[in-house]
């Protein structure tokens, strides 16, 4: 089971950090702080699940079972790039994503009570109450939910023909690890493999060991616009990168693996919406949507890309 549920959030009270009513700041990397925000209002529910959850996020080749974005609405980057202010009278989200039943079931759980509760979540010191939440896409563009069967469904069975071409936007900074060193950019090997670990290692439809063996000739980058962003955690910076990709399958689709790995790979971008793409996926980096490389950017609808920027 995949959802996607998005938080509604309003500052309710000022600090001693509120600068004089003209807004409070928060680091411009928050990733860290999200994540334990999360991890927190999970144990409200589920004290044991959030502890399984911070452990398995401690191992280095476990797939992370939640993503989340950065703090979305108003921020306003302060001199050097370091911080963002928030407007007090600003209206913000967080968009949190479950890719088994287990955790996404406690996903929708949360979606109900805790707007109802008038739940307050404290982000590095800045308190934000819950005002609204979703997992439904007719009232925020970020929020869905699906069975992996019926994706599966939608491209595998259903799909008359794929599409030649994909394109993938990748809204906060994205990077793929390769031993202790960041590689940011898109090969398609990266993308859709990295893509398709997270599938098998969560769904009840395993898709196979196929694209590990055919994804060098099945796929290549034909198009790009990328920009560089670096994000300043606690630990260390990360370089990543924002931007649009378009793929463009290079499988003979009149044969019946062709028409299959093609199949394969639309699905894999479907699924990024909800996966996530790269490393740090549970800290804000990687949130990833299919996007038709030619169309304008939908600044309102899609997360805003300077959210986490620093120099």
């Amino acid at each position: 089971m995949l959802t996607s549920v998005v938080f509604s959030l309003e500052l309710r009270s000022y600090g001693a950090n509120d600068g004089g009513g003209k807004g409070i700041e928060l680091p411009a990397t928050a990733g860290r702080a999200i994540y334990s925000l999360v991890l927190g209002a999970i144990a409200q529910v589920d004290p044991k699940l959030a502890e399984r959850l911070h452990a398995s996020g401690s191992q280095p080749r476990q797939p992370v079972r939640f993503t989340t974005s950065p703090l979305q609405g108003p921020l306003t980057p302060t001199a050097g790039g370091r911080s963002v202010r928030l407007d007090p009278q600003g209206e913000y989200w967080l968009r949190v994503t479950g890719l088994d039943r287990e955790v996404s079931e406690q996903l929708l759980e949360l979606c109900e009570t805790l707007p109802a509760r008038g739940q307050q979540w404290e982000l590095l010191g800045v308190p934000l109450e819950v005002v609204g939440a979703t997992a439904k896409p007719e009232e925020h563009p970020w929020a869905a939910q699906i069975a992996y069967a019926d994706l599966y469904r939608r491209w595998v069975v259903e799909c008359p023909r794929p599409p030649r071409r994909l394109g993938l936007q990748f809204l906060s900074p994205t990077t793929f690890r390769k031993g202790k060193r960041n590689f940011p950019f898109p090969l398609p090997r990266l993308v859709f493999l990295t893509l398709a670990e997270k599938w098998n290692a969560f769904s009840p439809v395993h898709l196979g060991a196929d694209l590990h063996e055919v994804i060098d000739g099945a796929v290549e980058l034909a198009r790009y616009e990328l920009r560089t962003r670096v994000l300043r955690f606690p630990h260390g910076p990360e370089t990543g990168f924002v931007g649009r990709c378009e793929y463009r399958l290079l499988l003979d689709r009149t044969t019946a693996e062709g028409d299959t790995i093609g199949r394969l790979l639309h699905l894999l971008a479907d699924f990024a919406f909800f996966a996530g793409v790269g490393a740090k996926t549970a800290m804000g980096m990687g949130q990833t949507r299919r996007e038709p490389f030619a169309s304008p950017h939908r600044s309102q609808a899609g997360l805003d890309a300077k959210v986490g920027r620093t120099r």
